[in-house]
């Protein structure tokens, strides 16, 4: 999805490279009318699209729009003022007001008997719901077939910089109907409910992947889901995806399983439901911000689990020889270093890969020695089904598309880019974390690689141990929002060493202080056996990571894969290590490429 800098220039609108904010910028109808102003006239806003000429001869406004990714279907935009009576009693009945009903533009479905929630984009229509209502009480729903799926009411955005976020259209309406936008609250839904508890959002949520740009200028969401267990779940993604730091928790009383059941409270008047509904939103509460932690049930009910079954180790990395010495933790900071050239990016490859089909981990990854693109997604291509791209043996077309389909939607690469006048925004370590906490935003990525430091932009000043220190302490912050977040970080000097150390990295002392972990990966050619040496070198929760050791691998040419038997790269037929075991423990065994 295109900035709306961008879409502005398109538009022949001079708007400067923004993200968010609004601007004055010259009019391109006006300079037309009157060559050689340099009047101010025409406000863009980049977080909404908007833009407006506010010169008395000149009617140029409107919003830019983000074109339809190939493939979606819209639906044919009809009048849609007037929805039947059954609707109106229907809604009403559940303490929706008819304006409210009327201003979202809620209809009736022409097939069948269903009613129909249309779902705009900056005034177009982009998709439609239909709510049918079954036998014995239950309802199923109706999406128009291949349309791109957005957020309910997404439109009340603009200009606003608090959003509510409910589990359904009728839940949305009713905050709308209490007055929660004329408060100057943004009312939102998403629009295929909670996910199951325990299962991955997937696609549950693609509506928060193709509005990330909209959501990403918010500065306050007020999550209110169902009172049950996929409502939690749910809950729980969202403030994962969106942020901690930003989200607030809105608490309906016990008895009310949503936000329009306070509504259908028939014993007060309609007038002290909304206010009860308006008073759970005055009363939302921050949610808990990682690193404020009370002993509250959660965690004692997890210490006497500890108590019974033992303590809780990290999550495997595929290889059972290496998770003898280390796993992952959520929210650890590891360190990879080790001689360049000796297999440390392809390695991570191989482990990503191992965790992607094991365990449907998504990775945002910053990887400038890898670029352009193409060459790393196909390295992954390759080590995904185990065949080379040419040669004898090489993967089939089918082959190939299934691993791209699978890579598109496991990993994302993050690379600056210079826009049409030729600027390049700087890569700092700030810039990268604000594109992977998007990412996370708008994919769901839950682990990240920075592949190396060395090539992020850094401004050391006269003390880099300083610099290091400030940086790695916000970075051991950062991690703990993700699965695993993993840093390539190159030695200085080379000569007359063996194995690689932190120390051994520019500024080593401080690595080495502020890492959780630190492994080293090079090669043992002197031997001749030319095995890839993995050494865990520091694990700082020796009790759930593992203990520090150092693990031997064979590196297969042909499949781009490690093992630990030398004979079976010999042979060539080396397995995406340790994957079928971790895939059929996590219930993922149908993505195992082999």
């Amino acid at each position: 999805m295109k900035p709306y800098w961008m879409l502005f220039r398109e538009l022949g609108i001079n708007a400067p490279a923004r993200y968010k904010g609004q601007a004055k910028v010259t009019c391109p109808h006006c300079q037309q009318r009157k060559p050689g102003t340099r009047d101010r006239d025409l406000s863009v806003n980049f977080e909404t699209g908007a833009y407006k000429c506010h010169s008395a001869k000149c009617n140029f406004q409107g919003y830019v729009r983000q074109p339809a990714e190939k493939g979606y279907s819209r639906p044919e935009f009809k009048n849609l003022t007037e929805a039947p009576d059954w609707v109106v009693k229907y809604l009403t009945s559940r303490g929706i007001l008819q304006e409210a009903i009327k201003e979202k533009h809620v209809s009736a479905s022409p097939y069948g008997k269903a009613i129909r929630f249309n779902y705009f984009r900056a005034g177009e229509l982009i998709n439609y719901k239909d709510r049918i209502q079954l036998e014995g009480g239950k309802k199923t729903f109706r999406q128009h077939p291949g349309a791109e799926k957005i957020l309910y009411n997404l439109d009340s955005l603009q200009g606003r910089k608090k959003a509510i976020i409910t589990e359904g259209e009728i839940d949305a309406l009713s905050f709308i109907s209490a007055g929660a936008e004329r408060r100057g609250f943004a009312v939102l839904s998403v629009d295929q409910g909670a996910p199951a508890p325990g299962a991955q959002a997937g696609g549950k949520l693609e509506c928060l992947r193709n509005c990330a740009q909209e959501l990403d200028a918010v500065e306050a969401f007020y999550l209110c889901c169902d009172n049950d267990e996929p409502g939690r779940a749910l809950f729980e993604e969202l403030v994962r995806r969106l942020g901690a730091h930003r989200c607030y928790e809105v608490q309906l009383p016990e008895w009310a399983k949503d936000a329009n059941d306070v509504l259908s409270r028939k014993e007060l008047s309609l007038e002290l439901r909304y206010e009860s509904l308006l008073l759970a939103l005055e009363q939302a509460k921050p949610v808990d911000m990682p690193g404020i932690v009370e002993l509250n049930a959660d965690i004692l009910e997890d210490i006497f689990e500890i108590y019974e079954k033992g303590i809780k180790k990290g999550q495997t990395t595929g290889f059972a020889i290496l998770d003898e010495h280390f796993t992952f933790l959520p929210g650890d900071l590891t360190i990879v270093t080790g001689i360049p050239g000796h297999g440390k990016s392809q390695f991570l490859r191989h482990i990503m890969l191992n965790k992607a089909v094991g365990a449907g981990w998504r990775w945002a990854c910053y990887v400038p020695e890898d670029w352009p693109a193409d060459y790393w997604f196909a390295d992954l291509a390759i080590t995904y089904t185990g065949k080379p791209l040419h040669g004898e043996g090489r993967m089939s077309e089918q082959e190939l598309l299934q691993a791209l389909e699978f890579i598109s939607e496991h990993f994302i690469a993050i690379y600056p880019e210079q826009d049409k006048e030729g600027n390049i925004e700087l890569p700092t370590n700030e810039w990268l974390n604000n594109a992977i906490r998007f990412a996370k935003l708008k994919y769901g990525v839950n682990a990240y690689v920075k592949d190396p430091w060395n090539r992020i932009y850094h401004e050391f000043g006269e003390r880099e141990d300083r610099y290091l220190a400030e940086q790695l302490s916000k970075e051991n912050i950062f991690a703990k929002e993700f699965d695993a977040a993993i840093i390539v970080a190159h030695p200085t000097k080379m000569s007359n060493i063996t194995t690689p150390h932190a120390y051994n990295i520019s500024g080593g002392a401080m690595w080495y202080n502020m890492a959780d972990n630190i492994i080293s990966i090079f090669r043992d050619i002197e031997s001749g056996e030319n095995a890839t040496n993995v050494a865990v070198l520091k694990v700082r929760k020796q009790r759930q990571v593992g203990k520090p050791g150092t693990v031997k691998f064979y590196f297969d040419e042909r499949s781009l894969r490690y093992c630990e038997d030398r004979e079976m790269t010999k042979q060539g037929h080396v397995a995406l290590a340790g994957v079928l075991e971790l895939a059929s423990l996590n219930g993922h065994s149908e993505h195992v490429p082999f």
